[in-house]
């Protein structure tokens, strides 16, 4: 105990960083439930506003540096940005979602920025050693699950959930005949685990001197990324590093890999057509396929008459829930599973294209850590076949740290 006070008291913002970057995968928050986080009846996680304990560390880590540094961080950019963020909200369909999005969206902008003026700022204590840390003791935590076939009921403050491998509609595996329980750890799906272990992984794979802590993280990280099941990682995982091997062998250029987020917005956009095909029969896909083609389809119906500025950040499903196919099949109140399609209905084209020049920008700036540019074309990947990059607090601030370091040389 000494010896963290000590580390706090000489240097709060490396301390506080360090704690981010551990508690990166927790969901310790309290939650509000307003009449508008429910819908039908339903209660929708997606639609309660939140204090994160993962949020509270970043406004930390904001203040001390504002008050040690005294780092100005409010730039001209930031007139456009609050000029949209009004736009956006006059013209959300339920302005108190879109406004406390957008409070967190500004929280993580200076939160970048912040980072941007950290003279001290090194890899090794900062980053790696604290990731790794966190990716070995939550990746134990998703490995006993799947080995006990239930919670471990020890770090339900954490945010893990009780259940087992009996409880309905928790995801399961197969493997030669068994089923298994898929891992958890104290994330709200496997899928959503998986991807931020993928991009996890790909980030510590950049340690220039691999030590003991660097290799045992990445064994417990690549269990946890097969042991999740989910296709959409393996696919991308084998995706990147083919990747790799084509920039490694400089058949591609590493600027090229600037145009994979417009590559991937257009491929997009062409699903809200192709999704009319879920009134083929059912035969011919599986449920999830069925479910995914329904909200395509929604998606594009919303995109029709909220083209220029969107529904509002945070209004996906509560635009979603007055369209017909919805209203049939209410368990399909969750965001589109495409971040591209999510951004573009939310915040309009004008977002859209901001974002896709945001990312474009970094991948081509961050050409100083190749590994950085990778697991951003990991999470553009992955964001081609769900949501998560954008509606979980986990996945989201460890996109937010990449962008934030994206910039610093190692």
């Amino acid at each position: 105990m000494a010896k963290v006070l000590r580390s706090l008291l000489r240097n709060p913002q490396l301390f506080i960083f360090q704690l981010l970057v551990f508690s990166l995968p927790t969901q310790l928050a309290f939650h509000f439930w307003p009449k508008s986080s429910f819908i039908f009846g339903i209660r929708v996680d997606y639609l309660s506003p939140a204090i994160y304990f993962t949020d509270l560390l970043i406004l930390l880590f904001i203040v001390f540096s504002l008050f040690k540094n005294k780092t100005r961080i409010i730039s001209k950019a930031h007139i456009f940005i609050v000029v949209y963020i009004l736009i956006n909200i006059i013209a959300s369909k339920f302005a108190p979602i879109t406004f406390y999005k957008w409070l967190k969206v500004i929280l993580y902008i200076l939160f970048v920025q912040t980072i941007q003026f950290q003279q001290k700022f090194t890899f090794k204590n900062w980053l790696y050693k604290p990731l790794s840390i966190s990716l070995i003791f939550f990746g134990v935590i998703g490995i006993a699950q799947t080995l006990i076939g239930r919670s471990t009921g020890l770090f339900w403050l954490l945010g893990e959930r009780s259940f087992n491998i009996s409880t309905p509609g928790i995801a399961l595996g197969s493997l030669l005949g068994n089923t298994f329980l898929r891992p958890y750890s104290v994330f709200s799906h496997p899928n959503s685990l998986a991807g931020y272990y993928l991009v996890t992984l790909i980030i510590l794979l950049g340690v220039p001197r691999k030590t003991l802590l660097n290799k045992i993280s990445l064994v417990i990280g690549s269990i946890v990324v097969l042991l999740a099941f989910s296709k959409a990682v393996w696919i991308t995982a084998i995706f990147v590093l083919g990747i790799m091997l084509l920039v490694r062998q400089k058949v591609l250029k590493q600027l090229s890999l600037s145009l994979f987020p417009f590559v991937f917005s257009i491929i997009s956009i062409p699903l809200t057509i192709i999704g009319d095909t879920y009134q083929i029969p059912k035969l011919l896909f599986r449920d999830s396929i069925v479910e995914r083609m329904i909200l395509f389809k929604s998606t594009g119906s919303l995109l029709a008459s909220n083209f220029l500025f969107g529904t509002g950040l945070g209004n996906h499903i509560v635009s979603l829930s007055k369209l017909t196919p919805i209203v049939k099949n209410i368990w399909l109140l969750q965001p589109v599973h495409n971040i591209f399609l999510l951004i573009f209905t939310e915040v309009g084209i004008i977002g859209l294209i901001v974002f896709l020049v945001i990312m474009a920008k970094t991948l081509e700036r961050c050409k100083n850590n190749q590994n950085f540019q990778f697991a951003l074309i990991a999470i553009l990947t992955t964001g081609f076949f769900d949501h998560y990059w954008l509606t979980l607090q986990q996945n989201i601030l460890l996109l937010v740290i990449l962008l934030s370091l994206s910039f610093k040389k190692t």
